[in-house]
């Protein structure tokens, strides 16, 4: 995937290539987030719960599903590990400062896909919450199936059914019914 240096017009973090977003236009997802009822509870010495929504993301064609953990920028910004990471938090780092956007008014989240062997691996790519205009971006490069897309998407609050492990917010480009 190559990352793109966004403009105001263009309010995505990553843009991928023009040839991949024209082949994979009409790729449809939902993005549900859970609130996270452990966040700031502890599952080992000094181990905390940090993610303050999880979140699935559901691609209709090809049929993917993704794993999101939402966590504030500053966290996200520490968990850096491959390079290229380090280019998306750049990317992400120069968008903040250019377009005057407060940090602490969003969560981010690594990509991560569950394997055939039932492991958690992060793919590249990334997703923001943005408090301030409620949108998601969501930026995927996934080489297992050569899926490349980025997707902007409004949220929008859930009704709450009790007993019932059902989302908080939703972001769809597409009618759920």
């Amino acid at each position: 995937m190559t990352y793109q240096q966004m403009t105001e017009t263009d309010a995505t973090a990553t843009a991928a290539t023009q040839e991949t977003q024209t082949n994979q236009a009409a790729a449809l997802v939902a993005v549900r987030l859970y609130e996270n009822k452990k966040f700031g509870g502890t599952y080992a010495p000094s181990k905390y719960y940090t993610a303050v929504f999880n979140a699935t993301a559901d691609v209709v064609a090809p049929n993917i599903k993704y794993l999101l953990d939402f966590v504030p920028y500053a966290q996200w910004a520490n968990s850096l590990r491959t390079p290229i990471q380090y280019e998306v938090f750049d990317v992400m780092r120069e968008n903040i400062i250019s377009q005057n956007i407060n940090s602490e008014q969003m969560l981010v989240s690594w990509i991560k896909k569950i394997n055939l062997s039932g492991e958690k691996v992060i793919i590249e790519g990334f997703s923001y919450y943005d408090f301030v205009t409620q949108q998601i971006l969501l930026a995927v490069d996934d080489k297992e199936f050569d899926f490349y897309h980025t997707w902007q998407l409004d949220v929008r609050a859930c009704r709450i059914k009790h007993n019932q492990n059902s989302p908080s917010l939703l972001a769809a480009n597409y009618d759920l019914n």
